[in-house]
């Protein structure tokens, strides 16, 4: 055990106590990101920004991923879990942890409905704007003709909107 101490020392430059103190600090700066970024994608959304949306995606993406790597630490795990536990007064950076946390989660209820209603919105201008095979005269009655419809026999590609 103190070989594996003296190991994480020299590695680090740290004593295990400033290590876990440093993950705990770096997983709430992730969080920190994650909201920033969902905050970010939700804008380009609504602004329909879709190389903007992209770019954030991907930086959610590789926070997660970091957040995931920095749950897999025993330190954090018990940091988390002091987070968690609602009689926890003592810890400064665990209730942070736990407020971010929760912050977060509201935060990703609201992505998750705006997410939702882009698709619908995108389902119905879909069905609004349907394109079909005009055929001339064949089999077309029930479509009314307009003056840009081919008096000939000719195919074109119409969009009903």
């Amino acid at each position: 055990m103190g070989h594996e101490m003296e190991e994480m020392k020299s590695e680090t430059g740290r004593r295990p106590e400033e290590q876990s103190d440093n993950d705990a600090r770096e997983y709430l700066t992730n969080l920190h990101c994650l909201a920033g970024e969902l905050n970010h994608a939700m804008a380009a959304i609504v602004a329909q920004e879709l190389p903007s949306l992209r770019e954030s995606l991907h930086v959610q993406r590789s926070t997660c991923a970091r957040l995931s790597d920095l749950q897999q630490s025993p330190n954090v795990r018990q940091m988390l879990s002091t987070a968690a536990d609602a009689d926890t007064a003592g810890c400064d950076l665990s209730t942070e942890i736990k407020a971010a946390t929760e912050s977060l989660l509201a935060l990703n209820r609201r992505y998750s409905a705006l997410l939702t209603h882009a698709g619908e919105t995108l389902r119905m201008l879909s069905g609004l704007y349907r394109g079909y095979l005009y055929q001339g005269h064949q089999g077309h009655e029930g479509h009314a003709r307009t003056a840009l419809a081919p008096q000939s026999g000719t195919q074109s590609w119409y969009c009903e909107v």
